[in-house]
C-alpha cells in the first residue's frame, strides 16, 4: 500500500500542539465545561454518535482559547469508541478524566444541562 492509488501514504505525525492546557485551566475567565460521559447508549450506533459529538467539540475548543472543557467518566464504551474511530489519544486540548463528575468538580459548582429537565435555565 505505499504507492496506493498512485500517491506515496504519509505517515501521521504528532505535532507539538499550540494549545497551553494548563494556562487554559488556570485562566479564571475561561468558561469552564464539564461533559458527564457516564450516560449508557443502547446501540453501537449511538455510541459512535456520542463520540462523533464529543470530537466535534474537540475541534471548537482547539479553536478557542477561553474554553475549559474535561471529559468526566472517561471510561467505558463511549471512551473506547472514541479511540477507536475519532482517536481519542491525540485530543490534547481538554481533560479526560475517569472519575465521575461529582469526585472532579464540587458539588455547588455545577449546573446539570438536560434537554429533560424540568426547569429552564435563566441565567
Amino acid at each position: 500500500l505505499e504507492r496506493a492509488a498512485g500517491k506515496k501514504e504519509k505517515k501521521w505525525q504528532k505535532s507539538k500542539s499550540k494549545v497551553d492546557i494548563h494556562a487554559r485551566f488556570a485562566n479564571p475567565n475561561a468558561l469552564r465545561i464539564a461533559i458527564d460521559v457516564s450516560y449508557e447508549q443502547d446501540s453501537t450506533r449511538a455510541r459512535r454518535s456520542v463520540a462523533k459529538q464529543l470530537c466535534e467539540c474537540v475541534g471548537v475548543s482547539h479553536r478557542n482559547d477561553n474554553l475549559a472543557l474535561t471529559y468526566c467518566a472517561w471510561r467505558g464504551p463511549i471512551a473506547e469508541e472514541s479511540r477507536e474511530y475519532f482517536f481519542s489519544d491525540r485530543w490534547d486540548c481538554i481533560k479526560k478524566d475517569d472519575r465521575d463528575v461529582e469526585e472532579v468538580f464540587a458539588s455547588e459548582d455545577i449546573v446539570y444541562m438536560s434537554p429533560d429537565a424540568d426547569e429552564a435555565l435563566d441565567e
